[in-house]
């Protein structure tokens, strides 16, 4: 029997087997680091809580209860949300939260080096009760030069085709008002509107340009959310073009995000990229009609990878 055909029953079983000592968890904190940065961790919700120069100069926002408590959360099985927070399979009904329940759940640190560390998470029956799919999620995190490199991997581990969609969601330090986003390429792009869930509808955002200047009132309405961007690459800069900055690698995602919490003067940013974007108010209640949804095969894995660069 392969790996991918072990029944639920067994996945089950094995979460509660002896592990080697750093098969463990809870909330562990570990670093990897170079020459040029340090990056920091902590195993609940496989979060990045930490992002240095060798300077010590901190790029990730730190989380604030009167702003936003997260930092860099990693977001699956599902990107947004679902309309009344649940979807049906196979003629079951399941409630799903937004942004799915990997966020808020232990992983297991499998592997950690100097440069890199992976993080784990396999379904059980807390997940089973939300998402009907064995599986095996892993993260893995590897510090090269100045770019701190974020790897997903999915693999299927059930006799049915598993829908997913799945995401990044890191917050940077950034003074909104002195602060501009250039993208690798003009853009001509329409944002989706949302409330609570998309509308359905766009508007005017980026017009034959590829620069975006900051302002917190551009985050009124929520999030700015595209598809099928020219650009894989972004930079986050000084409107004066001196100074730090940030630059984002995010080849082959399907739609972007950028957030800051609307309506607040938050001093930071998230830069998100996606494989998958929120239900629409009109969608029906099937996972597989999620816009940007992947359907991954039995016995299958698939993988992706974005970078941030500090500069």
């Amino acid at each position: 029997m392969s790996a991918c055909q072990v029944s639920i029953f067994s996945i089950h079983y094995a979460k509660i087997c002896y592990y080697p000592s750093y098969y463990l968890y809870g909330d562990i904190m570990g670093s990897i680091s170079n020459d040029h940065i340090t990056a920091s961790f902590k195993s609940f919700g496989a979060e990045l809580t930490s992002l240095k120069t060798s300077d010590g100069h901190e790029y990730l926002w730190q989380g604030h209860p009167d702003y936003w408590t997260g930092q860099s959360p990693l977001l699956f099985p599902i990107i947004g949300g679902l309309p009344e927070g649940a979807y049906e399979y196979d003629g079951v009904t399941y409630a799903m939260p937004n942004h799915g329940f990997a966020r808020k759940m232990d992983w297991r640190v499998e592997s950690h080096e100097i440069s890199s560390i992976i993080f784990t998470l396999e379904s059980n029956e807390q997940t089973l009760t939300s998402y009907p799919f064995a599986f095996k999620l892993s993260v893995i995190y590897t510090v090269i030069n100045s770019s701190l490199k974020v790897e997903y991997k999915v693999e299927n581990l059930d006799r049915k085709n598993m829908p997913f969609q799945i995401g990044g969601h890191p917050a940077f330090n950034c003074p909104i008002t002195d602060y501009k986003l250039v993208f690798e390429k003009e853009e001509n792009s329409r944002r989706l509107l949302k409330e609570g869930l998309l509308t359905g509808e766009t508007a005017a955002c980026l017009e034959n340009t590829n620069t975006l200047y900051l302002t917190h009132s551009l985050f009124d309405n929520d999030a700015l959310i595209f598809r099928d961007l020219k650009s894989h690459e972004i930079s986050l800069l000084r409107k004066d073009g001196k100074g730090r900055k940030v630059k984002m690698k995010f080849p082959g995602f399907t739609h972007f995000g950028i957030w800051k919490k609307p309506k607040t003067d938050a001093p930071f940013i998230c830069l998100e990229p996606w494989f998958g974007v929120d239900s629409t108010e009109e969608q029906t209640s099937d996972l597989t009609d999620k816009e940007g949804i992947i359907i991954l095969s039995p016995c299958k894995t698939f993988s992706s990878a974005y970078y941030i660069e500090l500069i």
